[in-house]
Parts: C-alpha cells; sequence; structure tokens
C-alpha cells in the first residue's frame, strides 16, 4: 500500500546546539562560560532604571503642578524646592544605573560573543578562525568606535547653535 497523500507533513528535526562540552576543543577566546548571572544583573538594573525613570517623570508632573499654583500661596516655593529636590535626587540615581548598565552590559556582549566561538569552534573546528570575523572586543568596541563619538559630538555642537 502506498503512503496516504492527506498525511500532515512530517518535519524535519535537527538537533539544537549543544553546549560544547568541557573536554572539548578550545576556541581562540576561551571555553564556553555561563552568562545567566550577567543576564540577570543587566535585566534587574534595566527595571531598577525604568523605575527611576518613572519616579523622575512623577516628580516632573508634581514640579508643574506646584508651578501652577497662585504666587500668592506660601506653599507654592516650598513645593517647587521639594520637587527639585526629588527631581534631582532620581535623575543622579537614574545617572548611577545607566552606567552600571553600560558597564555590566559590555561584560555580557563580551562573554556571549566567546560563547558564539565556542559554539562555532566546536562545530567547524580550526575552520573556524575564517569563518568568524567578529571578536569579541570588537564586538563591544564598535559602539564606542571614534567615527560614532566624531559624530556624536558634531551633531550636539548643530543641536547647540
Amino acid at each position: 500500500m502506498s503512503e496516504n497523500p492527506y498525511a500532515a507533513p512530517q518535519a524535519d528535526l535537527t538537533p539544537a546546539p549543544v553546549v560544547p562540552p568541557s573536554g572539548a576543543a578550545i576556541s581562540p577566546y576561551g571555553p564556553y562560560q555561563d552568562i545567566g548571572v550577567l543576564q540577570k544583573i543587566v535585566l534587574g538594573l534595566l527595571g531598577v532604571a525604568s523605575l527611576l525613570a518613572l519616579g523622575n517623570i512623577y516628580a516632573l508632573i508634581k514640579l508643574n503642578e506646584a508651578n501652577l499654583l497662585p504666587d500668592d500661596d506660601p506653599s507654592s516655593e516650598e513645593k517647587v524646592d521639594q520637587a527639585w529636590t526629588l527631581s534631582d535626587q532620581l535623575g543622579t540615581a537614574d545617572g548611577v544605573f545607566l552606567l552600571l548598565i553600560i558597564i555590566f552590559w559590555c561584560f555580557w556582549k563580551n562573554k556571549s560573543c566567546k560563547n558564539a566561538w565556542a559554539f562555532l569552534y566546536h562545530e567547524k573546528g580550526r575552520d573556524a578562525i575564517v569563518i568568524g570575523e567578529i571578536t569579541p572586543g570588537w564586538a563591544v568596541g564598535w559602539y564606542f568606535n571614534m567615527g560614532s563619538l566624531l559624530r556624536a559630538g558634531l551633531l550636539r555642537r548643530r543641536m547647540a547653535e
């Protein structure tokens, strides 16, 4: 009897890449490393920075409300000062968290690129050196290359004019 022409097609499943074993050939950038902790740190910092940004929006709304109070109200100046103080404190904390996010994200990006090399090297062996073009250093460094920094500086000068 022949195959049923109305049968649902069967998918050809290929196995997902396996974490290279500890005894496997090591890539030029080292063995596979777990990056789950760095990922959780970056996501936690992003969450806190988002809450700080929402708090800063709240402080600016309070500042707007305080500015709308009549001038003869004695508490209006005090409310404006409180709103500015809150906004300054939240802005400073948000800046600190942004710096921490950048630092931990750079570490995460570097390690994830090293892991990509470890997978590639595990699959292709020495031929991976020819295939891979992005090094872990450039995976992070291209965000900070001189051309981008110069363009950002020129853009700021144009905006200031």
